[in-house]
């Protein structure tokens, strides 16, 4: 990624430009935000990020990433990692998409996936990311719960989106 395509550089440039507080918008919790690639078993299958604030739950989705059935090694891992990098950004740049919504920088991001940790940092360092948030941890007990819950609910909510499209 030492040479970025134009639109990627520029969404790095709008990332990088974005304020960045400590709290969320209601100043009632920490601007924190915990991202993991979940399986969509609904057809087609594919992979969503999911963003979960753990303070709030407030969850958004990017995506999807085409399902790889390929042995996961290093190489993989990282071409994996160089496309959530992206769909992270790209999600803070479009403030969630929410429009009412004025976007921010996270002050501080985790990841669910132990494994996917390292390949990503190294995937925002390379596309150029201010270096404070090339730091992703890895997310708590608790914040892996309430990201399995907001995951849960919002397949209740495909599933009952599906159902009512069937019936009609």
């Amino acid at each position: 990624m030492s040479h970025l395509e134009p639109a990627i550089a520029d969404l790095v440039r709008r990332f990088n430009a974005l304020p960045r507080p400590t709290r969320i918008a209601s100043g009632r919790g920490d601007n924190k935000w915990v991202v993991d690639l979940r399986l969509v078993p609904l057809p087609p299958p594919g992979n969503l990020l999911l963003f979960v604030s753990p303070f709030s739950r407030y969850q958004h989705c990017e995506g999807p990433i085409p399902v790889d059935t390929r042995p996961l090694n290093p190489q993989r891992l990282q071409e994996r990692a160089d496309d959530v990098a992206i769909l992270m950004l790209k999600a803070f740049v479009s403030g969630m998409g929410a429009p009412e919504m004025t976007p921010t920088a996270p002050w501080e991001w985790a990841t669910v996936d132990e494994a996917l940790r390292g390949p990503l940092q190294i995937s925002l360092k390379r596309l150029g990311v201010r270096s404070e948030l090339c730091v992703v941890k890895v997310a708590t007990p608790a914040e892996k719960k309430i990201a399995d819950e907001e995951f849960m609910n919002l397949m209740q909510t495909l599933l009952s989106i599906m159902r009512q499209t069937v019936s009609i």
